[in-house]
């Protein structure tokens, strides 16, 4: 998801908002060591949300991969 409040919806986590900005702190990090890094999200989730999220990948430096949903 592009930002934190729709991860939250999906992802659910304990600790409110701050996940978010972990997740993409660790993988900017990973970034670092590891070649090939990427952000993920399912086509599932609308052309808004997925074309937002590949700008935020993009201000990151990280490719992002669209996932087919199969259920």
């Amino acid at each position: 998801m592009p930002d934190a409040a729709s991860y939250n919806e999906v992802v659910r986590p304990a600790y409110g908002e701050k996940p978010f900005d972990a997740m993409l702190k660790i993988a900017r990090d990973c970034k670092q060591y590891i070649d090939d890094v990427r952000f993920t999200v399912v086509d599932v989730i609308g052309e808004e949300k997925v074309a937002q999220s590949k700008i935020l990948a993009a201000q990151n430096g990280i490719p992002l991969r669209v996932r087919k949903y199969s259920p």
